[in-house]
């Protein structure tokens, strides 16, 4: 079971099997759920990107992970309590992300539009009943909203041809 030992997390590892005698991806499995409960991600990454396939627990504790740092509200208070740190995105790229949620729902609401317009309806007519129907939906924005988005619509196919 022997592997190349490069940092503190593989000799754990290793040391973990020795004593134990699970297997090496059992015993990364246990040394992942540990650093990641105080906070560390680094046995977790170094790994998957080494090839180790992680347990469904550790994929699940890397999402509350990320739910605590987004949507903390979403995760069952025992998760909350065993999970002190959260993970956010960061990068060097400056600016605001695109918040991909407004992309989509913008995509749906042009194409609702756009379907409205193709059987017949004027423009401020499809744009006004397509306002009234997206709160059925749970989509509360304006109807200036609901014009950009087709308009954006539009645009992006108008430079497609």
């Amino acid at each position: 079971m022997t592997e190349d030992i490069r940092s503190a997390w593989d000799a754990l590892a290793q040391e973990h099997c020795d004593q134990t005698g699970i297997t090496l991806p059992n015993a990364r499995d246990n040394i992942i759920g540990f650093w990641l409960t105080a906070g560390d991600t680094r046995p977790f990454f170094d790994w998957v990107l080494r090839g180790h396939k992680p347990s469904p627990e550790n994929v699940l504790l890397v999402a509350a992970m990320m739910a605590r740092a987004d949507s903390p509200d979403v995760l069952p208070s025992k998760l909350k309590d065993a999970l002190p740190f959260g993970l956010s995105i960061s990068g060097k790229r400056r600016g605001d992300r695109s918040n991909l949620e407004f992309v989509v729902r913008d995509y749906f609401i042009g194409r609702e539009v756009e379907r409205k317009i193709a059987v017949g309806e004027k423009y401020e007519a499809a744009i006004a009943a397509v306002h009234e129907w997206l709160p059925a939906t749970n989509i509360k924005v304006g109807p200036q909203t609901v014009r950009d988005a087709y308009d954006t619509r539009r645009q992006g196919k108008s430079t497609k041809r």
